[in-house]
């Protein structure tokens, strides 16, 4: 800033701003995760968590820190996150016993089967009319857990599995519906690849 630097006569200051970032919110975020060590998850699986005070601790760790709402309270979240990839990068590492209990699968099965043969209407739902729509499954669901014996942790279980199982579906559907429309739209501007077009031959074709 020479403007600045002819001003004051001294010479210009380089200022580290990740340095001064990190300076300030690393350590909220080590209060942070020592919070949610006691607050974020109950000890009784079958008890809903109150997340109200945790939530009320982060929000006085960044109040006595000052931080800015628009830049560092997201970044406190952040390095909280990364703590948590690198703990989940580091937990894939370890040595664990098999799940040897080959019911899940087919459980999970028979949970889609109920919901399927209940033929639910799948427009959206308000969480009153989700309630109703829904509420002839519990018969069905409650005689398989009961049957099969699984705690409220299982039947978690069953239901993640379902859940990712759906979202790598739908990850590679859409991969590859993507894949299928740029190959298409490259035919249609006769070019091997999109990354090829170039403006006239955008022009050309809006022309034509």
């Amino acid at each position: 800033m020479p403007e600045l630097q002819a001003m004051t006569g001294t010479a210009p200051v380089d200022v580290d701003l990740e340095k001064l970032r990190d300076e300030k919110c690393i350590p909220v975020a080590k209060q942070v995760l020592e919070d949610l060590t006691t607050d974020l998850i109950a000890e009784d699986a079958n008890v809903a968590v109150d997340f109200n005070p945790i939530t009320i601790k982060v929000m006085q760790r960044m109040l006595d820190a000052d931080t800015n709402i628009a830049t560092e309270n997201s970044y406190v979240f952040q390095l909280v996150l990364g703590a948590f990839a690198g703990l989940n990068k580091t937990v894939q590492k370890c040595t664990v016993a098999n799940i040897d209990d080959v019911r899940y699968g087919r459980i999970a099965k028979e949970v889609l089967n109920i919901l399927y043969r209940a033929n639910i209407d799948l427009k959206p739902m308000a969480d009153a009319e989700l309630e109703v729509a829904y509420a002839p499954l519990l018969p069905d669901l409650n005689e398989l857990f009961s049957r099969e014996k699984l705690s409220m942790m299982e039947v978690k279980y069953v239901m993640d599995t379902i859940f990712t199982s759906f979202n790598t579906v739908t990850a590679l559907v859409n991969t590859s519906v993507e894949g299928s429309a740029k190959k298409a739209e490259a035919k249609l501007f006769q070019i091997p690849d999109m990354l090829d077009l170039s403006m006239k031959k955008l022009d050309d074709v809006l022309k034509s």
